[in-house]
């Protein structure tokens, strides 16, 4: 008699199941629910980049007021592993919360705007930069010849 192979979580690659533990995945449930499986799947990639994407505008920022590489990496997984713990604390959350699913999505909207506010800064600074170099230039000369002008309204004769 021939045995087919039967899909668990033991016949899983490991990136399936590393997918699964970033998207808070019920290991039981799993073996189980054949269909959930790429569905946390895909909710694991959603988590996977959204870790990605904080280490490195953290990294981006911190290497804006840091000039120790080491200090900057270390920075940027740490608070890249924070946004990792929380998002993944807010799917099990979305998972588990039946009716009232919509707070942990509205905390997580609020926590991705206000995360995406605080990293903007050092971003637009960097893209506008010689812009706002040719602009504080622009500023300096115009204050100068103010001053001169009224050095020159000063030293007149009356």
């Amino acid at each position: 008699m021939e045995q087919t192979p039967t899909n668990s979580i033991t016949t899983a690659d490991g990136l399936s199941k590393f997918l699964w533990w970033m998207a808070a995945a019920d290991a039981a449930t799993l073996q189980e629910c054949r269909l959930d499986r790429e569905r946390y799947r895909i909710i694991g990639i959603s988590v996977l980049v959204t870790w990605l994407f904080a280490t490195l505008a953290w990294g981006y920022f911190f290497s804006t007021v840091i000039n120790d590489e080491i200090v900057v990496a270390g920075l940027a997984v740490f608070f890249g592993f924070a946004i990792l713990s929380i998002d993944r604390s807010l799917i099990a959350a979305m998972s588990g919360a039946g009716r009232r699913q919509f707070l942990p999505v509205a905390f997580r909207l609020f926590l991705a705007v206000i995360i995406g506010l605080f990293i903007s800064q050092p971003v637009v600074l960097m893209l506008f930069q010689k812009d706002i170099q040719a602009q504080m230039v622009l500023n300096r000369q115009g204050k100068l010849e103010k001053f001169r002008e009224e050095l020159d309204a000063l030293n007149a004769p009356a």
